[in-house]
This record gives structure tokens, C-alpha cells and sequence, in this order.
């Protein structure tokens, strides 16, 4: 049985996979617009094809590429980046990649079937670039579909209810959601000093509860929901964050009744998301400088 880490990790090794093909695809498409006697086999094929559409051949050897065939190019690699990035929250993209390519391995097939292309020793090769990156989206795609199976980590709903409505009405399942909570070391931060903070307003009541914690009889509850982060304190928001793309690391901080509340969103850069292969952010709840809390998230 394979651990939620081990199935994290093939979906990132089937997303890098996937970000070589794009940046060695772009790569291919400057080298042929330049005609450049150079190529990459690491690419997709449909971005080539389309390069292609409305060029003509030379008196000196080299084709003059249109302005339609570069951006339709263009615009097709563009669409392995759409689903690229958008992987990396929602990992149900992985299966339009898998899709996409496998639409480019069936054109390409088409096109040695019917259009009778000279077949060579290169073409075995590039068949078998083509067989390493089909495996990996395919390795992705199961990743992703057992990784659905397993037990939501630490997901709920919140609508402003105290704990024992939520036992009542939910079955227990927002106690058993906090006991998956754990801390795997114990930090700290230097605390500040701040004014006490004032309420903004009550939460909302619909959304993603990221971290839900008990400390001295007051109810903690960080929520993202609509484009928004919300530090809520006893029903009652303190901090919050808006905006519909969250693309840097943040804090949501508030002084409530002397207790300093800190909550951080460490969240992976592109270039951290590579280096360190990892596929979600962290999430840090820390009281009077003190962590209480931290969770893996993936949306």
C-alpha cells in the first residue's frame, strides 16, 4: 500500500515530466523559426505541426514561417502550460494533459499511417521519448486517482457553529478531522507587539476550513473561501486576505484578548515547486509565537 508522500511524489515527477516537454517544445519551435539545424525529441508534436501551417520553402533551403503558424504554436504548448500549472492545486489536470498528449501521439501516428512519412531510425527514438512521457502522465493519473481514495487531509466546512452542533449535526466528523492535526516539530517565531484587533465581520459560510484548533477555551478557525483567507477567532473574522489568485507567502496576524495569533501561508514558488519536489503549500498556526499547528495544503 502506497503512503499519501510516495503518490505525492510520483504526481510531481509526472508534473516535471510534463514542465520538460513544455519548455524543450518552445525550445524546438525558436530553433525551427530560426532555422536552426537542431532538435529536441523531449517535445510534442501538434505545436510543430501547426508551426508549419502557411510557410513557404525558400530558394536558399529554409522555410519562412507565417505569423499565424508561430502563434498557433504557441498557443498549443501554451495549453500543456495551462494544465501544468493548474495541476498543481487541482491535480485533476493531469488527466487533460494525459488527454491532450494523447491526442498528439494519435496525429502523429496519423500522419506516419496515411500521409506516408519517410520512416526512419530517428522516428524509433522519438517513439520512444514519446512512450517515457505517456508513462509518466499515465503514472501521474493513477497517483491522482489513489491519492482521491485515501481520507481528506483535514478538509471541512465551517459555518460559524460551535463544536458540539458540529459533533451533533456532523456526526463527529469535525472532532476526527482535528485529531489528524499534528505537529511534527516544535517552532517558534518572535511575537510583535500590536494593538488588540477589532472584528471585521462574521465569516463566511461556505468554504475551506485549512486549520481548526482549541487553545484555552477559544475556537481558532482558518478558512479559505470565495478569493478569500479569513482568520476567524470565536465566529468572529480578525484578519483576513483577498484576492482570487494567491501567487506569494502571507501572514494573518490579531491581537484577540492579549493572545497573539499568527497564521502563515508559505506558499512554493514555481521554482521551489521544482527544486524541492514538492506538490502543496504549508499552512502554520502559531499562538504567542508558539507553533500549534501545521498542515499540508493542496488547493
Amino acid at each position: 500500500m502506497q503512503t499519501r508522500e510516495q503518490l505525492e511524489k510520483k504526481f510531481s515527477t509526472s508534473r516535471g515530466n510534463l514542465l520538460a516537454v513544455i519548455i524543450f517544445t518552445c525550445v524546438n519551435i525558436i530553433l525551427t523559426i530560426t532555422n536552426t539545424d537542431l532538435y529536441f525529441l523531449f517535445s510534442a508534436n501538434i505545436p510543430m505541426f501547426l508551426l508549419y501551417f502557411g510557410s513557404e520553402w525558400e530558394i536558399t533551403g529554409n522555410y519562412s514561417f507565417s505569423a499565424f503558424g508561430i502563434i498557433a504554436a504557441f498557443i498549443a504548448v501554451s495549453i500543456y502550460g495551462l494544465f501544468w500549472y493548474r495541476a498543481k492545486k487541482h491535480m485533476a489536470w493531469i488527466v487533460a494533459a494525459l488527454v491532450y498528449f494523447s491526442i498528439d501521439v494519435l496525429v502523429l501516428v496519423w500522419l506516419f499511417t496515411f500521409v506516408s512519412l519517410e520512416f526512419d531510425f530517428s522516428l524509433v527514438i522519438e517513439l520512444a521519448f514519446i512512450a517515457w512521457i505517456m508513462y509518466y502522465l499515465v503514472t501521474g493519473t493513477r497517483a491522482w486517482l489513489k491519492l482521491r481514495k485515501m481520507p481528506p487531509d483535514e478538509e471541512s466546512e465551517y459555518d460559524g457553529q460551535d463544536e458540539s452542533e458540529q459533533d451533533e449535526q456532523g456526526g463527529g466528523e469535525q472532532s476526527e478531522v482535528k485529531s489528524k492535526e499534528t505537529v511534527v516539530e516544535h517552532k517558534t517565531i518572535s511575537v510583535a507587539q500590536m494593538p488588540p484587533s477589532t472584528a471585521i465581520r462574521p465569516p463566511s459560510k461556505k468554504g475551506k476550513v485549512m486549520i481548526s484548533k482549541n487553545y484555552n477555551n477559544m475556537e481558532i478557525v482558518v478558512k479559505r473561501a470565495f478569493g478569500v483567507t479569513e482568520l476567524i477567532v470565536d465566529g468572529m473574522v480578525y484578519a483576513e486576505k483577498t484576492g482570487v489568485s494567491e501567487s506569494k507567502s502571507y501572514i494573518l496576524e490579531a491581537n484577540v484578548n492579549g493572545v497573539i495569533i499568527n497564521c502563515t501561508m508559505k506558499l512554493l514558488t514555481m521554482k521551489e515547486a521544482i527544486h524541492t519536489d514538492a506538490s502543496h503549500h504549508s499552512v502554520y498556526l502559531y499562538v504567542n509565537g508558539n507553533l500549534l499547528a501545521e498542515k499540508a495544503r493542496y488547493f
